[in-house]
């Protein structure tokens, strides 16, 4: 059921498609203004079906309504009623959502152990101790993506590598500023089945952490270090010696990454895909004819004018 961007729909309407359509499978209010966790917690609560739920960019939630004060305080279960209601939920997407609360994240742990997927992007209250109960908490967990939370660190990451290991293969931590070099660490340590790494704009992550991801996570076929200033050549080039299946690569605003990266990078990945380049000043035209002619399936996002 596809309810998104409807601006009139309230905390009764979701009342009501939780007592009418208790096979419910799928949600999506995106984008719906006008609801709050009370709406939320009666479909989880009655639509004991529901495996995926998107409640991304409502600013009123603050939670699925399912933590109590006992939660906030020592984290325990809320009676089998409740808790046995929410366990179905496998994609959940809370995006967005700038009242969500760090006892409604940890509670995901508690009462969500099933979840497979995990988007809580643009949440300020996220930090690493509601990374480490949601790790712990949800060991199914495939995709997570916090990007663009300010809180989160490598404590987080050690945290989510550390209880997630092998089964992690999609991470989003996108312009999360504390996160380092000892993040991409403790990755390149515990996950290799990563497929995905999206750490665009964490400004601490250099050459050192790129080669973390390259030498440990053995299958990767995407990797975002769009506007990490100190990624270079030397990252590119340990990347396309251990990468030869990566498709998409992101260097966006790399202002160190050269031709010489780029054409180590069009060499040793002949299947990439996606190649953006936008902000790399010192890449020249001549540089990115190399790429289209070494893998010439790959689509080059740039900004450089003398190169068509």
């Amino acid at each position: 059921l596809v309810l998104s961007g409807c601006a009139s729909l309230t905390d009764a309407g979701l009342r009501t498609v939780a007592s009418r359509c208790s096979d419910l499978r799928r949600l999506e209010v995106s984008g719906c203004g006008g609801i709050t966790e009370e709406g939320l917690r009666e479909v989880v609560l009655q639509c004991r079906s529901l495996h995926h739920l998107d409640a991304s960019d409502c600013p009123c939630v603050c939670g699925l309504g399912l933590h109590t004060r006992a939660d906030h305080m020592a984290l325990r279960a809320l009676p089998a009623v409740s808790c046995g209601a929410s366990l179905s939920l496998r994609r959940l997407d809370l995006s967005g959502c700038p009242s969500l609360e760090a006892a409604a994240l940890r509670s995901l742990a508690v009462h969500c152990p099933n979840l497979t997927h995990l988007y809580v992007r643009r949440c300020p209250a996220l930090g690493d101790g509601a990374l480490r109960a949601l790790a712990r908490g949800c060991p199914r967990l495939r995709a997570i993506s916090f990007s663009d939370c300010p809180l989160p660190s490598d404590l987080g990451l050690r945290e989510v590598a550390a209880a997630l290991g092998a089964r992690l293969a999609y991470l989003g931590a996108a312009h999360c500023g504390r996160i380092t070099d000892g993040g991409m660490r403790h990755l390149g340590q515990r996950c290799p089945a990563l497929r995905y790494v999206n750490v665009r704009g964490c400004e601490a992550v250099t050459d050192a952490g790129v080669g973390s991801l390259a030498r440990g996570c053995l299958a990767l076929a995407a990797l975002d270090v769009g506007s990490c200033p100190r990624v270079s050549d030397l990252g590119l080039v340990t990347l396309a010696a251990r990468q030869p299946g990566l498709r998409c690569v992101g260097l966006r605003g790399c202002g160190a990454v050269s031709g010489a990266g780029l054409r180590a990078l069009a060499d040793g990945c002949p299947q990439l895909r996606r190649l953006s380049v936008q902000g790399c000043d010192v890449a020249t035209a001549e540089s990115l004819r190399y790429v289209r002619r070494r893998c010439p399936a790959c689509v080059i996002e740039h900004t450089n004018p003398d190169f068509e």
